[in-house]
C-alpha cells in the first residue's frame, strides 16, 4: 500500500511561473494565458540544454540550478564564458523571428536544473493568438540582453585597460 500523504506533490506549471523572476511583473490572468505555451523541465548535472552549432528550437527560463556557458575555440578546447542561475534565460535565439539561428555557445548544467521551455513555434502561436503577452516576453529578452551587452563590454574594457 502506498503513502499518498508522503507522496511529493507535482508542481504545476501556472506554480512554477508563480515562482518564476522572468514573470513576476505578469498578471495572474496572463501567467494562466502563457501555461499552455510552456512545457515544465528537469535536466540534471551534466546535461546539455543546447549544443554549439545545432538549430535553436526552446528557450529556456531557468528557475532553479546553475548551468554554464561554454565556447569552442578553434583548437577545440571549451572555454567557461559564463555561470547562470534562476532568472536568467538561455537559448533566447529561438523566439527571434525571420529565421533558424544556430547555438553559437554550448550549456550544460552544473547541478540538477528546473526550467520552463518556450519553444519557437509554440512561440510563434502566441505572436498571433496573444500579440501582448508575446511583447512582454521578448521586452524582458531585450532587458537581458542589454544587461549580456553591457558586462560583455565593461570585461572588454578591463581587458584593454590590462
Amino acid at each position: 500500500m502506498t503513502d499518498e500523504a508522503s507522496a511529493p506533490r507535482k508542481v504545476t506549471k501556472l506554480e512554477l511561473l508563480e515562482s518564476a523572476p522572468h514573470f513576476s511583473y505578469f498578471e495572474y490572468e496572463e501567467k494562466q494565458r502563457l501555461v499552455p505555451y510552456l512545457t515544465a523541465h528537469k535536466f540534471m548535472p551534466g546535461d546539455f540544454l543546447i549544443t554549439e552549432g545545432e538549430a535553436m528550437s526552446v528557450a529556456y527560463f531557468i528557475l532553479s540550478g546553475r548551468v554554464e556557458v561554454l565556447k569552442g575555440n578553434v583548437d577545440g578546447d571549451r572555454r567557461r564564458l559564463a555561470e547562470l542561475g534562476g532568472g536568467q534565460i538561455v537559448g533566447e535565439g529561438a523566439l527571434i523571428p525571420f529565421g533558424q539561428h544556430a547555438s553559437t555557445v554550448l550549456i550544460r548544467t552544473r547541478e540538477k536544473v528546473i526550467a520552463l521551455g518556450l519553444a519557437a513555434e509554440k512561440f510563434a502561436d502566441l505572436t498571433i493568438n496573444d500579440p501582448q503577452l508575446a511583447y512582454k516576453i521578448l521586452y524582458d529578452i531585450i532587458r537581458l540582453l542589454r544587461q549580456r551587452l553591457n558586462e560583455v563590454s565593461n570585461r572588454l574594457a578591463d581587458t584593454i585597460a590590462d
